[in-house]
């Protein structure tokens, strides 16, 4: 589960202290959690038996009339029910009969929403409403989308047609295709369909054009300046030019910046202790720079968020176009993609640019791995190709030694400088 998770009896104090993000386990009845997330706190039963895994949400507690007490009796139940070999989550959607694609589909975000990250909640959403099952102004499934076939009806053939039709797009279109792939995999568990019934299987993905884009130093200096002066003048928000300026200094992700709190900064240590990432809860180490740029950022009283937003009490929303504005000003030249499309220089590329700048001051592939808080190797090797320059000149240079050695110059060199120390 994303986030931070405790293991306690949950009673309506607890559930009334939970934090954003924060899962709470029920010491008395395993299998029973509740979770606070987007402002809600929703009750759920998540457990193994039989062999199978099986998630059922229960409800949000202060709506439709749940509580704590209800809630923890319809977990009973449940769970009781899946002792007995009943599956509770299929039971209520096979009373309906099979379900759409549709339909299944926007259950299983609903049920999810209470664990799934919110970047992978917000992509499956745009995924169900713009490709999966789009609808008229009317409020209807548009005529002939997947979204209107039966779970069990939609085949091979129709997930292979709408990724060749999203071919231009080719990373929404295997985006597309993890997403059906999950939704899948969650009806084989609830027993909707067989285990053979996949119909994203053996659709190959399309081959994605890694868009990488690294600043130069100089580069980098232009950017300096252009913060610089609009802080000056007064032309951008100075919580803008920070949050840049962090991204720059950290190699965090845009959401980690601007989502960060206040309270996750540890001075003595100097530390951004993200209790969620892309990968998990991580610390973000942090240079003197960075916290000599935290140390003069003003605090907004009654505002958790480092980088405030213009509402009261929120985060900074849209960073980008502050990032257009000051790409342009610094003169940042756009990239032209294989495909022929031009790629102009994203906020996200400043991360890059951090670990380029790691490689060139002669970090290894780990290191910078553990900076950046990759989960996996390969996520790091994108930048093995950076390692090689650090390499290059320690190469350079002990083949000049070497060949100094070789051609007698060494000796020379030192009785230069031997006689020169004499004199």
């Amino acid at each position: 589960m994303a986030g931070t998770f405790r293991k306690a009896k949950i009673t309506t104090r607890v559930v009334g202290g939970l934090s954003s993000g924060e899962t709470v386990g029920d010491t008395d009845l395993p299998g029973y959690f509740v979770r606070r997330q987007r402002g809600a706190s929703v009750y759920f039963v998540r457990k193994h038996t039989n062999g199978q895994r099986h998630f059922v949400s229960i409800g949000e507690h202060g709506r439709e009339g749940w509580t704590e007490r209800r809630a923890r009796d319809q977990a009973l139940q449940i769970i009781a029910a899946l002792r007995q070999g009943r599956d509770p989550a299929a039971e209520r959607i096979s009373e309906k009969g099979m379900p759409t694609l549709a339909q299944f589909a926007e259950d299983f975000i609903r049920q999810r929403s209470a664990t799934l990250k919110q970047g992978t909640l917000s992509n499956y959403r745009g995924l169900l409403k713009t490709h999966v099952a789009p609808r008229n102004d009317a409020g209807h499934l548009i005529r002939n989308c997947l979204g209107v076939l039966k779970l069990d009806a939609v085949s091979h053939q129709h997930v292979a047609g709408m990724h060749a039709e999203l071919k231009a797009t080719p990373r929404a279109a295997n985006h597309m295709l993890a997403f059906l792939s999950s939704l899948y995999s969650e009806a084989q568990a609830s027993g909707f369909v067989p285990e053979a019934h996949n119909p994203t299987r053996r659709v190959k993905r399309y081959t994605i054009q890694a868009r990488q884009r690294f600043l130069s130093e100089e580069e980098i200096g232009r950017v300096g300046e252009v913060l610089t002066q609009a802080e000056q003048d007064g032309s951008e928000d100075p919580y803008a030019i920070a949050a840049i300026r962090l991204l720059i200094l950290t190699g965090c992700r845009r959401d980690e910046i601007l989502g960060a709190h206040w309270d996750w900064i540890d001075s003595e240590r100097g530390l951004l202790n993200l209790p969620d990432s892309k990968t998990g809860a991580k610390p973000v180490y942090l240079s003197p720079p960075a916290l000599d740029l935290l140390r003069a950022l003003p605090r907004v009283s009654g505002n958790p968020y480092i980088i405030v937003g213009t509402k009261e009490g929120q985060r900074w929303v849209n960073l980008r176009k502050v990032w257009v504005r000051v790409r342009q000003r610094a003169g940042l030249q756009a990239t032209m993609l294989p495909s022929g499309k031009k790629q102009e220089v994203r906020l996200h590329d400043l991360r890059h640019s951090y670990a380029s700048l790691l490689a060139s001051g002669g970090a290894s592939l780990p290191m910078i791995g553990k900076l950046l808080g990759h989960a996996q190797q390969q996520t790091t090797a994108r930048y093995a190709h950076l390692t090689d320059d650090p390499l290059r000149r320690l190469s350079d240079d002990l083949g000049q030694r070497a060949a100094a050695l070789l051609t007698g110059q060494h000796n020379v060199r030192n009785g230069k400088q031997k006689d020169d120390e004499e004199k």
